[in-house]
């Protein structure tokens, strides 16, 4: 019997833009309670999450930003680069509410459509990283469940400028992905194969 399973060379993701699935196949659940009217360049920690900037960023500023996301969003001062610190340990699933405003009051810059790149690490050590772009001028959302732990997030605007994105409420889960099909029907060969190999050589 062959078998065809696709070998990953590193974590496994599941990418959602659909905040509803995230939440219902994750389990995740709400992470932050944003601060209102905050202005600072020292980071600051809200429910389990810890916020640090990075790169070009010099403040994090929240406040409600947007009507298209519930209670206060987070804005930062220069290019969108922050990092996020998972103070109550391992997770597998990360996600935010965001929204990239074009046209929206707010943008406070000239519009310039955005990428960014997220980097999952465990302590010093990366996990894996995706890319995502939004529709703008609406609510969006953005997750990812991965099949490896990581307890450290980083958003990095890789293609953009100095215009406001607005995230909003932040979400983790501790729950691990169940295992594709493939890989179970390929641990179910394996095994016995393998265990049929270890009999024979001690009865040689």
């Amino acid at each position: 019997m062959v078998l065809a399973c696709a070998v990953p060379a590193s974590a496994a993701l599941s990418l959602y833009s659909n905040k509803t699935d995230f939440l219902n196949d994750t389990g995740a659940s709400a992470a932050t309670t944003i601060p209102s009217s905050t202005l600072t360049s020292a980071g600051f920690s809200s429910g389990s999450l810890s916020f640090a900037l990075a790169g070009g960023a010099s403040n994090f500023i929240v406040d409600e930003w947007t009507t298209r996301l519930a209670d206060h969003e987070l804005a930062i001062s220069g290019t969108e680069e922050f990092n996020v610190t998972v103070n109550s340990g391992l997770v597998y699933s990360f996600g935010f509410d965001f929204v990239e405003p074009e046209n929206d009051p707010n943008v406070n810059a000239t519009f310039v459509e955005s990428t960014f790149t997220v980097t999952l690490l465990n302590g010093a050590s990366t996990v894996d990283s995706f890319q995502f772009a939004r529709p703008n001028d609406s609510a969006e959302f953005v997750g990812v469940w991965a099949d490896a732990a990581f307890d450290r997030v980083q958003v990095r605007e890789t293609i953009g400028g100095i215009d406001n994105e607005f995230f909003g409420q932040f979400y983790t889960g501790t729950s691990a992905p169940v295992p594709e099909p493939c890989t179970l029907a390929f641990a179910a060969l394996v095994i016995p194969v393998m265990r049929r190999r270890i009999a024979r050589r001690r009865s040689a």
